[in-house]
């Protein structure tokens, strides 16, 4: 029998275990603060919404039209959300690298994008600030294990959909991407995506039993006044840059956050944070990478490759939503970092397979990115803690 290398998968488990760890840090942090006692004070996030969603049985659980079984499936847990944000962030992790591997990336490669990916703007704070966010990362990374390790069987995606569904149904996009990856036919991606939708709608009538106050996703009369929130006939949306700024979202602010901003409101004596455009080394070396992965995209014709192919058609569906969505970008949404990061190690790959040499040297590369991705984020939550 072939000795196995284990240091690989144990150097995996230490990152994994040193991110949980600063994940939990923050979260106990920001719960004895008064950083969750009003909404939007992180970057649009409603914070203290989902906090009393996730431990109140008594509270008006007035959003679970958008995040439809939310409640059902962290209420009755009856975690804190500095537990259960964590944990949710640190699964993510762990799916991702299995499915990665499983994809075929190089087993010392594995660490440094769990590193890359853990040590996001959307993981550092989303990994500890209480949001539906890292929720979704867990639905879309759980449907990247479930589509590396059990192909062509669409029951296996249910847990996954129904998690990537239940909190937000937009997340159903690159799940239900992935599930075309693995079933490779349509009729079984339409058998499991009605599956899906009737699981979620039993589900969603069973938390209003529990939680009478809770609204259910598939009534219409919920939705009422959800058009503020459209970007469409919305006179505060510049047409002009708001593509751009998308694009941005996607392949920077979500990877790496250059500045924040404070403001004050008369409503609430607490700092809104919001984004602030800088030019930092982090920032540029994300172009640097990205510019890589597109000359490799191009090099190796990977538009022949059916997982890159399925990956770009998860993000295509996010890119469509937030575009037509959210007058603000929830910039920092787990859904599609954890595929941008997926992504990239597959559209690297097969420069380092004719390449050997360079592994090397992207590795390094992307270990000093990751080290300093989180000395900026960690400085950042360090100065948001300060505010409170």
């Amino acid at each position: 029998m072939k000795d196995r290398n284990y240091l690989p998968i144990f150097v995996v488990a230490l990152v994994i275990g040193l991110l949980g760890i600063c994940y939990f840090y923050w979260a106990s942090m920001m719960e004895r603060s008064l950083a969750l006692s009003v909404n939007n004070v992180f970057f649009g996030g409603d914070s203290c919404r989902v906090v009393t969603d996730m431990t109140d049985v008594d509270a008006v659980h007035y959003r679970a039209n958008v995040h439809p079984i939310f409640i059902l499936m962290t209420l009755p847990l009856g975690l804190s959300p500095a537990l259960l944000v964590p944990l949710a962030a640190v699964l993510s992790l762990v799916f991702f690298a299995l499915a990665i591997r499983r994809w075929g990336v190089p087993a010392w490669q594995v660490p440094v994008y769990v590193l890359l990916l853990g040590t996001t703007s959307t993981y550092m704070f989303w990994g500890a600030v209480p949001e539906t966010h890292i929720f979704g990362g867990l639905g879309v990374a759980l449907a990247c294990f479930t589509a590396a390790y059990f192909p062509r069987k669409w029951w296996a995606m249910i847990p996954a959909g129904l998690i990537s569904g239940g909190v937000n149904l937009p997340t159903l996009g690159p799940m239900m991407a992935l599930a075309l990856h693995s079933l490779k036919r349509c009729r079984w991606c339409a058998v499991l995506l009605v599956v899906i939708v009737v699981g979620l709608v039993y589900l969603a009538q069973v938390q209003q039993s529990l939680y009478p106050s809770a609204t259910l996703w598939f009534d219409r009369a919920s939705y009422n006044g959800e058009s503020r929130y459209l970007a469409f006939g919305n006179p505060k949306v510049d047409w002009t840059l708001r593509p751009f700024n998308i694009l941005a979202h996607f392949f920077a602010f979500n990877l790496i956050l250059p500045s924040f901003a404070t403001s004050h409101v008369d409503w609430t004596p607490l700092p809104m944070f919001t984004v602030k455009s800088a030019l930092t080394l982090p920032f540029v070396l994300w172009m640097v990478v990205w510019a890589s992965a597109v000359y490799s995209f191009i090099r190796y014709k990977l538009h022949r490759d059916s997982l890159t192919v399925c990956l770009l058609l998860g993000l295509a569906t996010q890119l469509v939503f937030y575009l037509a969505y959210s007058v603000q970008s929830f910039i920092y949404v787990a859904n599609w970092t954890v595929v941008i990061i997926a992504l990239l190690g597959l559209v690297l790959r097969p420069a380092l397979e004719h390449r050997p040499r360079l592994q090397f040297a992207q590795i390094g590369a992307l270990s000093i990115l990751a080290v300093l991705q989180f000395a900026t984020h960690w400085q950042q939550l360090s100065g948001m803690i300060r505010f409170f």
